[in-house]
């Protein structure tokens, strides 16, 4: 089941005003994240395995869920952005929140192809961030919470 699914669920107990149902949820979301967080203090004693535990794409997403990602925003995006040639990171600040990228491009005006692929690597590498800002990319259409300046 996928985390836009479960929150559609959420949303439509909230507007169906299920108390007991929210509770429950609520109630089971704490008790995983209890045992997720005693499993990663457990795993932290080998940072290969803690690692390996953060990387797996089905348990990322619950451990961003649940705050229990070992590895800090900026390190997840620096990471991500590896992977894109093009690009070079000038600096990343996290604050409040918000996370503010200044990169370079080596080509001097990135087509639309390059931006998306930028944006959506930075949001699948840091979904639990309210806002990312982007310096150093041309304005456009975005469908994520990502503001780009120029």
């Amino acid at each position: 089941m996928s985390a836009e699914r479960i929150c559609e669920l959420l949303d439509g107990l909230e507007r169906d005003q299920h108390p007991l149902a929210r509770e429950l949820v609520r109630t089971v979301l704490e008790l995983h994240g209890e045992a997720l967080a005693a499993l990663m203090q457990i795993a932290a004693a080998d940072p290969d395995l803690t690692a390996r535990i953060a990387a797996d794409e089905r348990v990322r997403g619950i451990l961003l869920l649940h705050g229990l990602h070992p590895q800090a925003p900026e390190q997840r995006v620096r990471a991500a952005l590896r992977a894109i040639p093009e690009v070079s990171i000038k600096e990343i600040v996290v604050s409040a929140g918000a996370l503010r990228l200044q990169i370079e491009c080596a080509r001097a005006r990135p087509g639309a192809r390059l931006r998306e692929q930028i944006e959506q690597t930075v949001q699948q590498a840091a979904p639990d961030l309210d806002q990312v800002v982007i310096d150093g990319l041309p304005r456009a259409a975005i469908a994520i919470p990502v503001v780009v300046t120029p």
